[in-house]
């Protein structure tokens, strides 16, 4: 039986047809298994660091909040490097406005620097 369905011509190209979809099923598969490995290595997320909020002041930089253990930092991201702005006392952060989204980080921002001028001017 085999040799009747080797002979035939037709049958031989079914036969390669489908163990190039084979064959390509389990290069995707394995594709698709390692990436989400290597994302999981690569991308893995921090206990004691947290970016608390963040906002876009360019194509390719942004301006964000990150909590590190127990202290604030505002930090500006551009594409070549990541620069320390300043630290921010916890009083001055509005966390749970943060969190719950109610006030957006341009507004937060502007308090912020409002708060900060303020207290220039006292001095």
């Amino acid at each position: 039986m085999i040799n009747i369905l080797l002979s035939n011509p037709f049958m031989v190209e079914i036969g390669r047809f489908f163990s190039l979809f084979i064959s390509l099923g389990v290069v995707i598969f394995l594709a698709i298994v390692v990436t989400r490995f290597v994302a999981k290595q690569r991308f893995s997320f921090g206990k004691n660091i947290k970016i608390i909020d963040s906002i876009g002041v360019g194509r390719q930089n942004s301006i964000c909040i990150v909590n590190i253990g127990t202290k604030y930092f505002l930090i500006g991201i551009t594409k070549e490097n990541i620069v320390f702005l300043q630290n921010i006392d916890e009083e001055d952060i509005e966390l749970k406005n943060v969190e719950n989204n109610n006030l957006p980080f341009s507004k937060y921002l502007e308090k912020y620097i409002i708060k900060k001028d303020k207290k220039n001017d006292d001095l």
